[in-house]
């Protein structure tokens, strides 16, 4: 995939995704996200080349009061031998409000991202957050490591 005007690839609501070989190039700037993981179960993601314009890798699982009705968290998920370019890093939300659980990253080599590892937490978004690995990931040229980040919503 090269250029999408968006996210790259959504997946929502899916169980038993296999997602094998693929190569997201997505330069610049805007919500260009590599790959978006949202209220899915048992995923594996791998041998895979990912550059963004956002987050290169999300997991998600719905947003706000939706999220919490729908109650669909995503979860069993493994992310192996992924190579990255460009962009924001390897994201767990910020949509969280159905919960995230039970996710692995494992050899991968992130390169030129801005944020590296990156858990997005707003507050007043709900769900939990639990049980993530991080497993023999290099980081190249990565600007900042801030694993947990609270950004500030507003009320609108």
């Amino acid at each position: 995939m090269l250029n999408s005007p968006d996210w790259s690839t959504h997946f929502s609501s899916v169980d038993h995704l296999r997602v094998s070989r693929i190569n997201v190039s997505q330069p610049g700037g805007g919500n260009r996200d590599g790959i978006d993981i949202d209220s899915c179960r048992d995923v594996l993601v791998e041998d895979s080349y990912l550059a963004s314009g956002d987050d290169t890798v999300a997991i998600k699982s719905g947003i706000d009061f939706f999220g919490r009705r729908y109650n669909r968290p995503s979860r069993d998920i493994l992310f192996r031998n992924i190579t990255t370019g460009g962009g924001y890093g390897i994201s767990i939300g910020s949509e969280v409000s159905g919960g995230i659980i039970n996710v692995t990253f494992e050899d991968m080599v992130i390169n030129h991202q801005t944020a590296g590892i990156h858990i997005k937490a707003p507050l007043g978004r709900g769900g939990v957050i639990k049980n993530i690995t991080y497993r023999n990931i290099e980081l190249r040229q990565v600007r900042a490591i801030a694993p947990i980040h609270r950004p500030h919503l507003s009320p609108d």
